[in-house]
């Protein structure tokens, strides 16, 4: 923790970056490393792993007590777990690609421009991550779509029928 808010060099900052800022721990090896390994290859590895353990795990049961595979009643469990799984890949999986070409010195030019769009796009997980939670249960989702249906609604007056009031005893 120490480290992050006291680093023992100087952070740089180039405005004209997509990031804007480069953390002068990275020029650490073993620090860039760890970094590197347990949090951005390592989650990613498990990520691919234990959804497809889990899914294979729910499949083996079902051929292991000779039963047919109902995908109705697995259905929201696998829409929830492909979902958050494709929601970390597509934005993780690109950054965890440049940091492993940068350990392993493969560098060339393209590679510089490739990994500050990874980095950008790797922060877009945290905002869409409700998002594809609300997408998966299936009575948010219709309300959320009802909230941001593009289409307009029609706007017409309203007829209102007002009945006057008839007095018998009136003597005109």
């Amino acid at each position: 923790m120490i480290v992050y808010f006291f680093p023992p060099c100087e952070n740089l900052f180039d405005h004209s970056s997509l990031t804007c800022i480069y953390s002068c721990l990275y020029d650490i090896y073993a620090f860039a490393i760890w970094q590197t390994v347990a949090h951005q290859i390592l989650p990613v590895l498990i990520i691919i792993v234990f959804s497809t353990a889990l899914l294979l795990r729910v499949i083996w049961q079902k051929f292991r007590i000779h039963q047919s595979i109902q995908w109705r009643k697995y259905r929201k469990m696998t829409i929830q777990l492909l979902s958050v799984s494709f929601l970390y890949l597509i934005f993780y999986l690109p950054l965890s690609v440049a940091h492993t070409i940068l350990l392993w010195n493969l560098m060339d030019d393209i590679y510089f421009e490739f990994q500050d769009y990874a980095i950008y796009f790797s922060y877009f997980v945290i905002p869409l991550f409700p998002f594809v939670c609300i997408l998966s249960l299936p009575e948010l989702r219709t309300k959320l779509i009802n909230t941001l249906h593009l289409q307009r609604r029609r706007i017409a007056p309203e007829i209102i029928l007002i009945k006057a009031p008839v007095y018998k005893h009136m003597n005109i």
